[in-house]
């Protein structure tokens, strides 16, 4: 806008000094001619056709060289106006492509955090499932103690497997654990990245109870 305000008032200066030349150079002719050639205004045919053939081939070249001057800075105006455009356009062009990537990036941090919300879920979901599965065993335990106490027989072998699934259960619950915070806390650049660590470390803990049957999955697949 600044560009178009400066070459109008550019091209209105220059037009209004040119027709003010013109006027000048008019009145200076007009004065010229009648004092020397015609002392005063003529009667005379001839000497009217002499003036306007004067008139003709001074002011036609003026007035040429006014209009070429102007159609010059409309030319110039006109390339610095395209040229402003073409860089507002390629500005608002970047400003687009920004703004598109924001939204990308934006859209890929929304997934990124719904799916790390799903799998801690889906952890808390097995800690609860293991917490539950070491109750159970405590309570077996305490149920075969009793029965060895009561019958006089010391189950001995029984309540050592239970013992064993017990610190089993437990080292699972605590490593569970340990992964919930891991994902919660870690910055993932990508799903797959969640969900690669996600698999490993979850096969790793508890390989029976885990298994992933599809490598184009977007989650783990969990069973007994």
């Amino acid at each position: 806008m600044k560009l178009v305000t400066s070459g109008s008032t550019l091209l209105d200066r220059s037009l209004k000094c040119g027709l003010i030349g013109i006027a000048l150079l008019l009145v200076m002719c007009v004065s010229a001619y009648l004092s020397i050639f015609n002392n005063g205004l003529a009667a005379a045919p001839d000497n009217w056709s002499a003036f306007g053939a004067f008139f003709g081939g001074v002011f036609g070249p003026a007035v040429s060289l006014v209009t070429l001057f102007a159609i010059l800075i409309t030319i110039d105006i006109q390339r610095e106006l395209l040229l402003s455009q073409k860089r507002e356009f390629d500005l608002i062009r970047v400003q687009q492509s920004l703004a598109h990537q924001v939204q990308v990036e934006q859209a890929d941090f929304s997934k990124l955090s719904e799916y790390k919300s799903h799998q801690l879920q889906l952890l808390d979901q097995q800690i609860n499932m293991f917490e539950r599965m070491l109750d159970r065993y405590e309570t077996e335990g305490q149920r075969i103690f009793e029965l060895g106490r009561q019958s006089g027989v010391p189950r001995t072998e029984k309540l050592a497997v239970l013992d064993r699934s017990i610190n089993e259960v437990d080292t699972q619950v605590g490593r569970l654990i340990q992964l919930s915070v891991e994902v919660s806390l870690a910055e993932f650049k990508s799903i797959q990245e969640i969900s690669a660590r996600m698999k490993e470390e979850l096969q790793d803990i508890a390989p029976k109870f885990f298994r992933f049957t599809s490598h184009n999955e977007k989650g783990s697949s969990v069973g007994k």
